[in-house]
């Protein structure tokens, strides 16, 4: 008996110690959603309050950026110069898409559309500049604008859209406020899944408890008819018969 307790006791210290490591592992799903709810906000401060420019993030981009046009330069020239601001918002949304479908981490996916959702508004800003030529420009020495991505891909020699600038710089702002609603509404509904699910299991245990209850049918036990008179007579001379011949 001794020992049937003190296996009891074991297993019931195991399972507390389970239930230890689940509610740790569950604050610390909440602390990384709210982690990155709060990146993907101040990320969209940054960089809508900074003309696009985040620190250390944007320096980030613009490296890729020039990737993008290095590892276009067998491609023909508007492709090329396209490549630097389509790849610097590409590579974050590949990384998204890896972490959400191939990894299942969500929150991981989350942070990479809020750092896609900040580049784009940086792409965005090099846009609104085709017309403007204000922001200064890596090996623009004089300040035409010839290195100007955006002043050749929608000037005359390839798009001829530059009456656009502003339409088109104002539309890629706009997916960028997406892709950062985005970030931040899975982060939150990673942070409240927990609580909306400790709800509904509430809701249905207390549906469940004031649901009448309901006494198992019985069925009445009919007793056995009487014999009809004669039967014993007639189980007599049977006996009688069958002792006679044995």
């Amino acid at each position: 008996m001794r020992h049937v307790v003190l296996i009891a006791g074991a297993l019931a210290a195991d399972t507390d110690d389970m239930t230890g490591v689940d509610d740790k592992r569950d604050l610390q799903a909440r602390a990384a959603a709210a982690a990155v709810a709060v990146v993907a906000l101040v990320l969209a401060w940054l960089t809508y309050t900074r003309d696009g420019w985040i620190p250390f993030l944007s320096g980030v981009d613009f490296g890729i950026h020039e990737l993008g046009h290095l590892l276009f330069m067998w491609a023909p020239r508007p492709v090329m110069v396209f490549a630097g601001s389509g790849f610097q918002v590409a590579v974050p949304l590949g990384l998204a898409a890896y972490f959400w479908w191939a990894r299942s981490e969500r929150l991981a996916a989350a942070l990479m559309l809020a750092w896609a959702g900040a580049s784009l508004n940086n792409v965005s800003v090099y846009i609104y500049d085709a017309t403007r030529l204000a922001l200064p420009l890596w090996g623009d020495f004089d300040g035409t604008g010839a290195n100007h991505d955006w002043r050749y891909l929608l000037g005359p020699e390839v798009f001829d859209a530059l009456w656009a600038t502003d339409a088109i710089a104002y539309t890629v702002r706009g997916a960028s406020a997406v892709l950062l609603a985005a970030a931040f509404a899975i982060a939150m509904a990673t942070l409240v899944a927990p609580w909306l699910e400790a709800r509904r299991a509430r809701m249905l245990e207390a549906h469940r408890a004031g649901l009448p209850v309901r006494e198992p049918r019985t069925v009445p036990v009919r007793p056995a008819p009487d014999p009809a008179p004669g039967d014993d007579a007639a189980d007599g001379d049977s006996r009688a018969t069958l002792e006679r011949n044995g």
